[in-house]
This record gives structure tokens, C-alpha cells and sequence, in this order.
């Protein structure tokens, strides 16, 4: 149960990633904000992307 909460709430911070990405995605011509993630974004950069979204996804879990 524990894995299945962490995996929805990751999944759910890397959507939240990718549409926040998208408007660059379009601004740039990128056919989607996926192509912007994995092709032209450090990893580091994506790395730190994901973790704010998930601390805000955990805060809220653990009423932090």
C-alpha cells in the first residue's frame, strides 16, 4: 500500500512537471512537453522539478 501511495503521488508531481512545461513545449516548437523533459532539460534541472512537486504531494499527505 505504502509503494502504491508513493507511485501515485510521483506520477501525479511528473504530471504536474509536464504541464507546467508545456507552454514552453509550444513557445519553442517542441512537439510535447515530454520531448522538453527528457531531451532538453539537465537532469539535475528535472531531478529538482520533481522534487518540488513531491514535497508539496508528501506535505500534503503527511499534513506537513
Amino acid at each position: 500500500m505504502g509503494r502504491r501511495s508513493w507511485y501515485d503521488a510521483y506520477s501525479s508531481s511528473l504530471n504536474v512537471v509536464l504541464v507546467s512545461l508545456d507552454e514552453i513545449a509550444a513557445e519553442q516548437g517542441s512537439v510535447s512537453a515530454g520531448v522538453v523533459l527528457q531531451s532538453y532539460l539537465s537532469e539535475a534541472r528535472v531531478r529538482k522539478l520533481r522534487r518540488e512537486c513531491m514535497r508539496e504531494q508528501l506535505a500534503a499527505a503527511f499534513g506537513g
